[in-house]
């Protein structure tokens, strides 16, 4: 027996030239489902998405300090592994974020420089230390 998704039509190239609700559920169905990524990449699309937003509500001229301090608590719990190689490498940067208002100076290319650098490391922050942040509003 056929599910009902596979007796619709194949997408086609010009069903993605604008998305309808019908065509996200087909993508979900049939795409989605083939990149899982690990709960590492996981953790790196979380770090940058927190990233992103801060950059996004410094163009808007928004409040950031939850997400700021989010940032704060993840280079904190970096700097509780400092014996791992790649998390030595990046002390300096961690050392400022912690101790020296580098955030509250940070611009977006400086937030970006953040993102790039600390990105791959989260994995190594235990899930359960791991702070989610999930609001904008302050």
């Amino acid at each position: 027996m056929t599910s009902p998704a596979s007796r619709q039509e194949p997408l086609s190239g010009s069903d993605f030239a604008t998305l309808t609700y019908e065509n996200t559920l087909q993508i979900a169905e049939h795409i989605a489902s083939l990149v899982l990524p690990s709960s590492d990449d996981a953790a790196a699309a979380r770090f940058d998405q927190l990233i992103y937003q801060i950059e996004l509500a410094m163009l808007a001229e928004k409040s950031y300090k939850r997400a700021k301090n989010d940032v704060m608590h993840k280079a904190d719990e970096l700097s509780k592994y400092g014996t791992i190689p790649a998390i030595a490498q990046q002390k300096y940067l961690l050392e400022q974020i912690l101790h020296n208002d580098y955030l509250e100076r940070a611009d977006i290319a400086d937030y970006e420089d953040v993102r790039v650098k600390l990105r791959d490391l989260i994995k190594f922050i235990p899930e359960s230390d791991r702070a989610r942040y999930k609001s904008m509003s302050d």
